[in-house]
C-alpha cells in the first residue's frame, strides 16, 4: 500500500482523523514498511509511539475508500501477569481495563472524547483479548498486536497464523517491559522466526527516537545506562566480585589470588 492523500473524515461517522507525520527516522521506517505492504513489528523503548502510530497507521488505512481493510482489531494478552481472575467484575469489565488506552488513543487521534464508541459501534475498532482468537479466520483487517514481549510463544503463534485475506499484520513490543519470566515469554524466539520471514519488516526504536517528552527520555537513558552498568558487574554466587588487582579479586570481603592459566 503506497502512501498518499487518503480521505480522513467521513460524514456518517462524523470523525475527522488527524493527519500525522512521522518525527523520528524510525518512525519514519515504520510508516514505509506499512505503506509497503509488510507486516510490521516495532520493538523499543517506551515513549517513541509506537502504540499510537500502529493504531494511526490502520486507522487511515480503513478510512481510505481504495485499500481492502474495514476494521482495526487490537489484541493483546489481557493476563500480562496471569492473573486476570483477580480482577473484580465480569470478563467484559475486566478487558475493559486493558482497552483504555487504546481508547485514549483513538480520542486523541480524532480530538473527541466518543471517538471510540462510534467507531465500535460501526465495527471500525475493536479490542480482543488474544485468549478468544484460536480458530477463527480474520480477513480485511489492520490486525494490531501490543506489548508482544508479554506474550507466551504459542499466543504469538496463534495470532500470526489467523491472518486472512486482505489483512495486515502489525506487532509492538519492548524488551525492556517484560512482565514473564524470560523462559515464558515467546518473544525473542518469534523475533529470531520473523528475521527469517520475508513478509515481516522489523523497526527498532531507540532512547533517540523517544518523542514523549524530554523528561521520559531522560529517564529512560538513565535508566538505560544504570542497567546496562548492573549487567557489567561480574556476579559470582551472588556476591558482587571486585578485581582489585590484576592478581586478586574480593569476593564478599574475601580476597582470593588468580592463578594463571598456561596457554597450550
Amino acid at each position: 500500500m503506497s502512501r498518499k492523500k487518503t480521505q480522513t473524515s467521513n460524514r456518517d461517522r462524523g470523525l475527522q482523523l488527524r493527519e500525522i507525520e512521522p518525527m523520528t527516522n524510525a518512525q519514519n521506517l515504520l510508516f514505509n514498511a506499512f505503506y509497503e505492504g509488510y507486516h510490521v513489528i516495532s520493538m523499543g523503548t517506551a515513549g517513541t509511539g509506537k502504540s499510537f502510530l500502529s493504531i494511526y497507521l490502520g486507522l487511515e488505512a480503513v478510512f481510505d475508500p481504495h485499500s481492502p481493510y474495514k476494521k482495526v482489531l487490537i489484541c493483546r494478552s489481557c493476563v500480562p501477569s496471569r492473573d486476570i481472575g483477580f480482577l473484580p467484575g465480569t470478563e467484559e469489565e475486566k478487558i475493559s481495563v486493558y482497552k483504555r488506552p487504546y481508547q485514549s488513543i483513538v480520542q486523541e487521534l480524532f480530538k473527541r472524547d466518543d471517538a471510540w464508541e462510534i467507531l465500535e459501534k460501526k465495527g471500525v475498532v475493536q479490542f480482543c483479548s488474544t485468549s478468544f482468537l484460536r480458530g477463527t479466520t480474520i480477513d480485511n483487517t489492520i490486525i494490531f498486536v501490543d506489548e508482544i514481549q508479554n506474550l507466551a510463544y504459542n499466543e504469538i503463534h496463534n495470532v500470526v497464523t489467523r491472518i486472512g485475506k486482505d489483512s495486515a499484520l502489525v506487532l509492538a513490543g519492548d524488551f525492556g517491559q517484560m512482565d514473564l519470566d524470560t523462559e515464558e515469554s515467546g518473544v525473542k524466539d518469534f523475533f529470531e522466526i520473523a528475521k527469517r520471514t520475508k513478509g515481516f519488516n522489523i523497526v527498532t526504536f531507540q532512547e533517540k527516537d523517544i518523542v514523549r517528552n524530554d523528561f521520559i527520555k531522560d529517564y529512560i537513558i538513565a535508566k538505560n545506562q544504570y542497567d546496562k552498568e548492573k549487567r557489567e558487574r561480574t556476579i559470582y554466587n551472588g556476591h558482587r566480585v571486585e578485581r582489585e588487582s590484576f592478581n586478586n579479586i574480593v569476593v564478599a570481603g574475601k580476597k582470593y589470588a588468580l592463578e594463571a592459566t598456561p596457554i597450550n
